[in-house]
């Protein structure tokens, strides 16, 4: 039941994975009791934080930096419409959104020399994916404006969308209830010594993406990386 999408006006809006082309989303429209409830799920999939490993990444795993098949779906579990194995949320309204910008979802920066011919543009995508579906939803779907209850979720590297976006998402689509599930992407800090290492390995991510962290973490902190940490932005900066 699922159709997918290209982001609409995606190169025009900077809206594109790494290679360049159109981001994409799943979508499946909701019925009944829950036809104006919402799914919006962010797909992991990992990252990579410098040229050369932007370039290894390139050749191990495209598929992570390109658009999606029609059928790379799994539409089980959270995404089942089988009301026996998914009883709460098998008639809900389904936007999957691809991974293939590899910068958990934060980046801003077109291609270039210094990105080694990649964009990231997962910021661009989250915020186009948003407004095509408030203002431009597919047939048979109404408006995201008109959300009941909104749940934004990712796993892995699409927890990134959640502590990214999470609180600018729920306070654009304005629904009754907006839940944000989390699964998977914290990096507890286990010593002095990882600590450090992560926080070098963020501020090679920033500087790579040109990353957009967390609204509120940058209002009250005004650092990039420190807010880039998802266990600090995850335990203190969403709502």
């Amino acid at each position: 039941g699922f159709t997918l999408f290209d982001v609409r006006d995606a190169v025009e809006r900077g809206a594109v994975c790494n290679n360049g082309e159109s981001a994409r989303y799943h979508v499946r429209p909701g019925k009944g009791a829950h036809e104006k409830d919402w799914i919006m799920f962010f797909k992991g999939g990992g990252s990579c934080r410098t040229k050369d490993e932007c370039k290894e990444r390139w050749k191990s795993d495209p598929v992570l930096m390109r658009p999606p098949g029609a059928k790379q779906l799994r539409t089980d579990g959270l995404f089942s419409n089988d009301p026996k194995k998914n009883p709460d949320f098998h008639d809900w309204n389904v936007v999957f959104v691809w991974n293939c910008s590899s910068d958990q979802w934060m980046g801003d920066r077109a291609a270039s020399d210094a990105t080694g011919g990649f964009h990231f543009r997962g910021a661009k995508i989250v915020d186009a994916v948003v407004a095509d579906l408030m203002d431009h939803p597919p047939a048979g779907m109404s408006s995201l404006k008109k959300a009941g209850t909104l749940l934004v979720g990712g796993a892995s590297a699409g927890t990134g969308a959640v502590r990214t976006h999470g609180n600018a998402i729920a306070s654009k689509v304005g629904a009754k209830k907006t839940f944000l599930l989390h699964d998977s992407g914290l990096e507890p800090g286990v010593s002095d010594g990882f600590n450090k290492m992560m926080s070098q390995v963020n501020k090679e991510r920033h500087d790579l993406w040109n990353a957009r962290p967390n609204a509120a973490c940058m209002a009250a902190e005004k650092d990039e990386v420190k807010c880039m940490d998802n266990v600090l932005v995850a335990s203190t900066y969403l709502k």
